[in-house]
């Protein structure tokens, strides 16, 4: 399962003081919509049918989980009305599209595929300012990867 959550917590360690920075949640800007539902109009858009979009009660738990085709989000991300949560929300719809679309690159191609597809679908989604919060969080959450 892949756990963009907890990138969060293995920041600090992974890359410098600066960059590190960058991933203070106090730059988060609310969005019109919950994560939960973005992330279910984006499986309808990227027509990834039968991807269920489920709670999940864990901490740092949000993911995708190809063996039953969910998308799991922690009750913070699934609830939340926020330009990060609606980052995490739709790079793990992303992950749904590219295991029904049979990816088969490496990690980092997979986790930058994701970043890619959710970024597209959020362009239209949200205003400049709010965009530019959920690329800053999953650009730099994908230096945890390239490090």
């Amino acid at each position: 399962m892949i756990i963009l959550n907890k990138i969060l917590s293995l920041i600090k360690g992974s890359i410098g003081k600066a960059d590190s920075a960058e991933l203070d949640m106090s730059y988060d800007v609310p969005v019109r919509y919950r994560a939960d539902y973005l992330a279910a109009k984006m499986v309808t858009k990227m027509g990834v049918y039968g991807t269920r979009i489920e709670m999940d009660y864990g901490v740092l738990t949000d993911g995708y989980d190809v063996s039953n085709d969910t998308v799991w989000l922690t009750v913070k991300t699934y609830t939340s009305n926020t330009a990060i949560s609606a980052a995490i929300a739709c790079h793990e719809v992303g992950h749904a599209y590219l295991c029904k679309n049979g990816f088969s690159g490496s990690r980092i191609e997979y986790e930058t595929n994701a970043t890619e597809i959710a970024l597209h679908f959020l362009r239209d989604e949200l205003t400049d300012e709010q965009f530019k919060v959920a690329e800053r969080f999953l650009d730099t959450a994908l230096k945890t990867y390239k490090s």
